[in-house]
């Protein structure tokens, strides 16, 4: 598509069709004022029209037919106006409105300085030993060279870079011996009498030498907007450079020389952009570059209400028998207390410093809905925004489910052990009345016996009631149980 900002005329005339063609400055991009600058542009035909374009202009700047595939314009004694982004379109001569698409833009500075670059390290100029870290040389001009150079070499490293306004300069496996000052600087063979500024300087430096500092910060972690605050970086050894670091940018925020062994970074009216994760190192100046590891993470915040916490249930939501259950409320730093509410109200154990709240179910009592919030002990008044509700749960959970299904299973097999039991008796019973029956017969005809030898002992004579007759008597009378 047409490039913003470029003449609509030769839009409207022509379709694209024809690929992309190509522009070039000679003999550069940059050009002292008052001297010329011819502007190749180069086709896929032959036989075509040409049409260079200026950026911010409504009309093209100028036209040529070309005796190849490429046409060439001469800008004449140009000055500071002619300035800026410029592109050219070839097309057909016939009425087919057949042309091109617009080519890539080149930016023509007429100037006798050359545009100051600009040098970072990705992702940052603090690195770890080991590590690989790259360089980029960046600027505004296209097809030039860069040169990177270290303070106290007497060598560069050139990147040719035709196509790209940066110039990559890969450090692999970093060691001590890549740290240092470094700057680049454009180097093009055809602007030797425009003067080139050098880059800003870029100190590598490579941590993980020497002890990690602790990183404190005034008055608390959390300041409201519009506040101060000091970050207080605490050394081990004296004589040394501290340097501030934010997590996500690629430049130390700021560096001190203190006479101490201790660098204050004063941060006045904080911002609701300054909250982050911050950390320190040092260095001696005996040993610039080499230095400290990181100080542990500090995380600030910059705002008036801290964010929620977390509340979770351990082992489960579910109140089992004579089992208690932990409410565990998690913010997202240390240093703060925790209070719970129990349906809206504040439980009988409010307060605890770990996030740890135990629950127990007496007579139902703790079932319910439960909430947490927190308050930094250097702020008592301000309260965090409450948790997502937690509910903790009786029988009606799945964990009582489970027990219950284990009753109904244990019940049942009891049932039918009884009744198996039941039958068992129940036949063995049937079988008594026939048992019975036969041993009162047998009894019956025992007793006539017994009854018919005792008559005709009588007639004998003996008729004296001795014990033994009486014995005798009474067993016969008394049945024999089975």
């Amino acid at each position: 598509m047409w490039g913003e900002g470029f003449s609509n005329v030769v839009v409207s005339l022509i379709s694209e069709f024809y690929p992309i063609p190509t522009l070039l400055a000679k003999p550069g991009p940059v050009v002292l004022p008052g001297k010329n600058v011819t502007l190749h542009c180069q086709g896929a035909f032959q036989g075509m029209r040409f049409a260079l374009l200026h950026e911010g202009t409504q009309d093209p700047l100028l036209f040529q037919s070309g005796s190849g595939n490429s046409a060439d314009f001469l800008l004449h004694t140009v000055g500071a106006e002619d300035s800026g982004n410029y592109s050219c379109v070839y097309y057909e001569t016939t009425m087919s409105n057949r042309g091109s698409h617009l080519s890539m833009p080149i930016m023509i500075w007429v100037t006798d300085t050359f545009p100051k670059p600009w040098l970072f390290a990705e992702p940052s100029s603090i690195v770890p030993m080991g590590q690989n870290v790259t360089l980029w040389c960046q600027g505004p001009v296209h097809g030039v060279r860069y040169i990177l150079h270290k303070e106290g070499e007497a060598t560069s490293v050139q990147f040719w870079g035709s196509t790209s306004d940066d110039g990559a300069f890969p450090i692999t496996n970093i060691s001590g011996a890549s740290i240092g000052r470094y700057r680049c600087c454009y180097h093009p063979d055809w602007a030797s009498p425009i003067k080139i500024q050098p880059s800003n300087t870029l100190e590598l430096i490579i941590t993980g030498l020497l002890p990690k500092p602790n990183l404190l910060v005034q008055p608390g972690p959390m300041v409201a907007p519009g506040e101060n605050m000091t970050l207080e970086c605490q050394g081990e050894l004296p004589d040394s450079t501290f340097v501030l670091l934010k997590e996500g940018t690629q430049v130390p925020l700021e560096q001190q020389r203190p006479s101490g062994y201790r660098a204050d970074f004063w941060m006045q009216t904080v911002r609701g952009e300054d909250s982050g994760i911050y950390s320190c190192v040092y260095y001696l100046d005996s040993a610039p570059f080499a230095a400290s590891n990181h100080s542990d993470p500090l995380e600030i915040w910059v705002t008036d209400k801290p964010p929620k916490p977390s509340l979770s249930a351990w082992p489960s939501t579910v109140f089992k028998l004579g089992k208690d259950i932990t409410l565990q409320c998690r913010g997202p730093r240390p240093g703060v207390e925790f209070v719970l509410e129990h349906n809206g109200e504040e439980a009988p154990q409010q307060f605890s410093e770990d996030g740890d709240f135990v629950i127990n179910n007496v007579e139902g009592k703790g079932i319910g809905n439960y909430s947490c919030s927190y308050r930094l002990q250097a702020y008592p008044d301000i309260w965090s925004e409450r948790s997502d509700t937690l509910e903790l749960v009786g029988a009606a959970g799945p964990a009582a489910q489970e027990c219950t299904m284990g009753n109904i299973v244990r019940s049942s097999l009891i049932v039918v052990v009884v009744v198996a039991l039941g039958v068992v008796l129940a036949i063995e019973w049937k079988k008594w009345p026939r048992l019975r029956t036969r041993d009162s017969d047998s009894d019956g005809r025992d007793q006539t016996i017994a009854l018919e030898e005792c008559n005709q002992e009588g007639d004998l004579g003996t008729t004296t009631n001795s014990p033994s007759s009486i014995s005798q008597g009474t067993s016969v009378e008394l049945p024999v149980p089975i």
